[in-house]
């Protein structure tokens, strides 16, 4: 548990801490661009997710949401999240990937934030920084790798050692 909880602060953190070097003073755009965002979701994403594989399922699940959200008319964090908690991917929740969902979201959520009432006439900008977070969570997941095999032991036979996947 005291793992847990180490690694919520360190996601939050992380998270937070870009979004507010990136986001603060800005009133009508932000500073930053989809690609950084992108880079963000995907790093943070991915190194959450080796930690604790078993929130790719609902990470997974969710990105599938996410990813048709960027091509929807409302962009509201709000709705996404709604519509994350009323898809098939509560079925796969897990403490973890919840966690590590809203984490990502803290990126895009500033950027919707920075727009404040011009978040409609900037409709096609934000569908570029979700799409980002939508990408960054398919990149962030493609960190997991599934394990190798272990490999045979060498076999050693006196004065020769029979190395069973070297060929010479």
């Amino acid at each position: 548990m005291n793992n847990m909880k180490k690694l919520i602060t360190t996601i939050v953190s992380t998270f937070a801490l870009v979004s507010m070097v990136f986001m603060t003073g800005c009133k009508s755009a932000p500073t930053i661009g989809p690609l950084v965002v992108r880079q963000g979701v995907a790093t943070g994403v991915g190194y959450s997710v080796l930690k604790y594989p078993t929130a790719v399922p609902y990470i997974s699940a969710a990105s599938v949401v996410v990813c048709s959200a960027a091509n929807e008319a409302n962009l509201d964090p709000a709705l996404l999240i709604a519509a994350i908690e009323s898809s098939n991917a509560t079925s796969v929740k897990t403490p973890e990937g919840v966690l590590i969902l809203n984490s990502a979201f803290t990126l895009y959520t500033g950027i919707w934030e920075s727009y404040g009432v011009n978040t409609v006439s900037n409709s096609p900008t934000l569908k570029l920084y979700l799409q980002a977070t939508c990408d960054g969570l398919n990149d962030g997941l493609a960190f997991v790798v599934p394990p190798m095999p272990p490999l045979p032991a060498a076999s050693v036979n006196k004065n020769k050692i029979n190395w069973p996947l070297v060929k010479f």
